[in-house]
């Protein structure tokens, strides 16, 4: 994997949120059970909900952690969320937080990301170097 993509061996993870663009939600019985389950009246707060005033359209954000195996680790589905909140809300930070190389507390697993999360002991955001 070193060989393979230039990255040091103790990064084990990869992580990006990404919007999943769906149909407007909001018609038929189920959107009207729904919003008046919630105790609303109006059907649009059902599209509200699901809509993206950033990416322009109605979707969910999903966050992917790749291990470097190519095999999923954990995913998540928050709705109108930046990346950082995402990975806030999901358990992700604490499952991460507890792995070391060989349990030595100097070398922590590393999970790359994008640059729209901050950098940790265990998060690196990769930058290109025109960023830098």
């Amino acid at each position: 994997m070193v060989f393979n993509t230039g990255c040091t061996p103790d990064v084990i993870f990869f992580m990006d949120g990404k919007p999943w663009k769906t149909t407007r939600p909001g018609r038929g019985s189920t959107a009207q059970a729904l919003v008046t389950a919630a105790g609303g009246d109006n059907v649009n707060l059902m599209q509200q909900a699901y809509y993206n005033g950033h990416y322009g359209f109605c979707g969910a954000k999903v966050q992917h952690v790749l291990q470097s195996d190519g095999m999923c680790y954990s995913s998540t589905c928050p709705l109108h969320r930046h990346d950082t909140s995402v990975l806030q809300s999901s358990s992700m930070m604490t499952m991460v937080s507890v792995l070391f190389i060989n349990n030595d507390q100097a070398q922590p697993v590393k999970t790359v990301t994008d640059k729209a999360y901050e950098r940790t002991r265990h998060f690196w955001p990769l930058h290109t170097s025109l960023e830098l």
